[in-house]
């Protein structure tokens, strides 16, 4: 029989320290201002959990237009491909416009909550095979919580998603936070953007 998660790997509740309790929204409040900026896209996702293209088509109805990405060429391990180098705005924004954009990618840069972090890892052990032989599969957890726990909700799941459809076995710490680190570049752009 199949225990529960909070059965199984009772050490894992205490990385979720009481500061980071949800509010209504599902998510701790992201920085000041943020309260009374509406939390959601367009569509009604919550920014935490929203796509790079939906927090662009968020960022679009409050600075007026579409930030430009500006990209290079260049080899992958994949092959050829194109790399995010920014964006540019293409029209002059102003400073309440800037201000409110900030706010979205803050939001959009919210840290998973360790429960939902929890969530997403256990999910990538159980879809791929295990290398670690014998190894403290508890153990790994507990770093990878501690290395992933700064990057947006959304960098994580979308990390741990390709790396279930694209590998075989389970990542090492320095491999999945490349992952992250790749899927965080629109992100990080966008953040440079509205500095």
């Amino acid at each position: 029989m199949m225990k529960r998660l909070d059965e199984s790997l009772p050490n894992l509740r205490t990385m979720c320290s009481p500061k980071e309790a949800p509010t209504e929204t599902g998510r701790p409040p992201s920085g000041p201002g943020c309260a009374e900026l509406k939390t959601t896209t367009p569509s009604g996702i919550e920014l935490s959990g929203a796509t790079d293209e939906q927090v662009i088509q968020s960022l679009t109805l409050v600075l007026g237009s579409r930030p430009e990405a500006q990209t290079e060429h260049w080899i992958g391990k994949y092959g050829y491909d194109d790399r995010l180098k920014g964006y540019a705005l293409t029209a002059p924004a102003g400073p309440e416009q800037m201000a409110r954009a900030r706010a979205i990618i803050e939001a959009a840069c919210s840290p998973m909550s360790g429960v939902e972090l929890v969530q997403e890892l256990t999910k990538l052990r159980l879809a791929v095979v295990s290398n670690t032989h014998g190894k403290d599969l508890e153990g790994w957890m507990l770093i990878m919580i501690e290395e992933l726990r700064d990057f947006p909700a959304a960098v994580v799941v979308q990390a741990c998603k390709e790396w279930r459809r694209r590998e075989k076995f389970l990542p090492g710490c320095a491999e999945l936070r490349e992952e992250c680190h790749q899927h965080n570049r629109s992100r990080r752009a966008l953040r440079r953007l509205v500095a």
